[in-house]
């Protein structure tokens, strides 16, 4: 059986004009982009939760004006109910 993901589990959040820019870690995230895009093909960014990883990413990927460099990026939320390899 194929499995859809639901659009929710796939749509980055939307900007927020109240989210604070935070230069100084968007270039940390940056580092790994070169010329090319990433040096390697997965960044795994992990903390507790409420530590405002999703912020984060979200807002670096769409700061306004771009924060250089900003890969092309997929967006997939996972939960406890993803926690099987073949919905993976």
């Amino acid at each position: 059986m194929m499995f859809l993901p639901l659009p929710a589990k796939i749509t980055m959040p939307p900007a927020d004009p109240l989210w604070i820019p935070r230069p100084a870690l968007w270039a940390r995230l940056a580092g790994p982009v070169g010329a090319a895009g990433f040096s390697q093909p997965l960044t795994l960014l992990h903390a507790p939760a409420g530590f405002g990883k999703t912020t984060l990413v979200a807002s670096w990927l769409q700061a306004e004006p771009p924060a250089a460099p900003a890969p092309a990026a997929a967006w997939l939320s996972l939960d406890e109910a993803d926690n099987d390899i073949s919905r993976f």
